[in-house]
């Protein structure tokens, strides 16, 4: 449920772009929210949790080709392990223009440990992935959805601009910029269903997928 083929991440990017659509980066969001340049329209913002192997060998080639920019949230201590990104490989999404984001070094929950032990796995996260890649990692996701106010607070202390939450939404604002609202897009949504998470027309139903083009 948490994951979607490629076959169908392709039609969702291709519907995506022919319906008008524009990825946006949450640096980009954060600085419209201060009065910073506006959105284009249809904005959205493309997250991928955890750091898995196939967001560098599926998503990545398909999002290079229509010109997309998606935040890959990255659990540092799992790289190199089964399924999981390699070192050499959050390098090079990085350097292919995605944005690489902090999920705590070892998905805890943050809820469910001593805050010691949390605000440890917060700072660490964004050490390790900074040196890295050599960049500033500024977007943090909570592990499960799960954060209260004083984890909130141990994220915008450690340096973080913003943290994803799990909460079903799209209204985002200044003062929720520690729990921004996402929309989890399952493996068994429908293509039309995905449309308007993003927030763009559904595709007719004579629409055909092209596909990638010719190798």
């Amino acid at each position: 449920e948490l994951s979607v083929t490629p076959k169908n991440f392709q039609a969702q990017m291709d519907w995506l772009k022919a319906a008008g659509g524009h990825t946006v980066t949450l640096a980009q969001m954060m600085a419209a929210l201060q009065g910073g340049a506006a959105l284009p329209s249809h904005a959205v913002v493309l997250t991928f949790d955890d750091g898995h192997d196939d967001f560098a060998t599926e998503a990545v080639p398909v999002l290079i080709r229509q010109h997309f920019v998606a935040t890959s949230y990255v659990v540092p201590g799992f790289l190199g392990t089964s399924s999981y990104m390699t070192q050499q490989q959050v390098q090079e999404v990085a350097s292919d223009g995605m944005v690489v984001a902090a999920h705590t070094v070892h998905h805890v929950d943050l809820t469910k440990v001593p805050s010691t032990v949390a605000e440890t796995e917060i700072r660490q996260s964004k050490a390790l992935l900074e040196q890295l890649i050599g960049q500033p990692v500024l977007d943090f996701a909570y592990p499960y959805g799960s954060q209260n106010a004083s984890i909130a607070s141990m994220v915008a202390q450690d340096g973080f601009r913003d943290a994803a939450a799990t909460t079903w939404g799209t209204q985002q604002c200044m003062s929720n910029r520690f729990t921004l609202h996402r929309f989890e897009v399952l493996g068994s949504g429908s293509l039309a269903n995905f449309a308007s998470l993003a927030g763009v027309p559904p595709p007719p139903a004579n629409w055909v997928d092209p596909g990638p083009p010719p190798a």
